[in-house]
């Protein structure tokens, strides 16, 4: 995928390193910045009930996956939500 591009196997599926950022969320190691991440989506759950991981799928995966109107749509979605909440958060 170094071209921003996702790239299908012979048998039409995603390698796992095409639909997950491991660099940013390196959840597969757990070493001290693996484990960072996983204690804080931890601590996430048990406040508030979810987890949020930004860019945990790739965008080009997601596009793969839902075709480009959908992934339209879910930024128009994202961006209303976020626009409608009173400290612009994702509530």
């Amino acid at each position: 995928m170094a071209d921003g591009n996702v790239t299908m196997s012979n048998d039409d599926r995603l390698d796992i390193s095409e639909i997950i950022d491991f660099e940013r969320y390196p959840i597969g190691e757990l070493d001290a910045s693996g484990s960072r991440v996983v204690g804080r989506c931890r601590a996430e759950l048990a406040e508030d009930g979810a987890c949020q991981l930004d860019g945990f799928i790739r965008p080009v995966a997601a596009q793969a996956v839902l075709g480009e109107d959908f992934a339209e749509l879910f930024r128009w979605l994202r961006a209303a939500l976020l626009s409608a909440a009173p400290d612009g958060s994702a509530w």
